[in-house]
């Protein structure tokens, strides 16, 4: 059944023989032979683990008692929070849900007691009443939103989803300039932090700049011809992130 595993607390992985024909694993996780959907993770897994993009469907109890995930990333394919999803996922402290889920089940988060913050998007349209028993964070959804409207009915915190509005001063510059970027963050729950990071445009890997500090602006030396990406991340003070990028040309003077 769908809780198999649930309450298995001591269980440090899964590993499924590669020739079953229902089951598949991997990093110790459960999942269908397609993997589509998303068994059980083993509650003794410990850090940040980002479902694959293959997902589209989590077990109930699939994350119960993984008290070691410190973050969880949801794919785009998800289309609901079926019941006790997070059951007691202390290790928790902000979670996004994709902008695909319609409906979050009973009791999905129940005793996430660390967690600060679930960004739930407008598509979510159905929530169960019990859906965040024993759980403290901050909702955070868009105006008049179901779960704006929730939220106010079960007198739980609730709080406009961050909006990154921050600025460049110029899109293109001779190398030898510099831009300035502009930090400005809009709902969310103050304080905000701000942090950037750029990379060229050819590379992969995002250089710091600035980590996350009371700094809303930064200026930035290019030291080559090239075409730059710089990204601005705001963070409010339960951690919520969004971020905004910029293309910059630096041309030879």
């Amino acid at each position: 059944g769908s809780a198999a595993f649930a309450r298995c607390e001591s269980l440090e992985r899964i590993d499924v023989n590669p020739n079953n024909t229902y089951y598949s694993s991997s990093d110790g996780v459960l999942f269908d032979k397609d993997k589509t959907i998303l068994l059980t993770c083993p509650a003794k897994k410990t850090g940040e683990y980002t479902v694959p993009k293959s997902v589209t469907k989590i077990y109930p109890y699939a994350f119960s008692r993984c008290a070691g995930l410190t973050k969880i990333t949801l794919p785009e394919g998800i289309t609901e929070i079926r019941d006790y999803t997070f059951d007691t996922c202390t290790g928790l402290t902000n979670i996004e849900l994709p902008s695909g889920v319609s409906s979050i089940g009973g009791y999905a988060f129940i005793s996430c007691k660390n967690l600060k913050s679930i960004v739930v998007p407008d598509s979510v349209t159905s929530i169960d009443y019990d859906a965040f028993f024993i759980c403290y964070a901050t909702i955070y959804g868009n105006e008049n939103s179901q779960i704006q409207k929730y939220a106010k009915d079960n007198n739980l915190p609730f709080a406009l989803i961050p909006v990154n509005k921050s600025s460049i001063s110029s899109t293109s510059v001779t190398l030898g300039d510099t831009v300035t970027l502009n930090a400005l963050a809009e709902n969310g729950v103050a304080p905000y932090s701000y942090a950037y990071s750029y990379k060229k445009a050819s590379d992969t890997r995002w250089i710091t700049a600035q980590d996350y500090s009371s700094s809303s602006s930064f200026v930035f030396r290019p030291d080559s011809t090239d075409t730059y990406n710089l990204c601005v991340k705001i963070k409010d003070s339960n951690g919520v992130e969004r971020r905004k990028i910029f293309t910059l040309g630096v041309y030879a003077q």
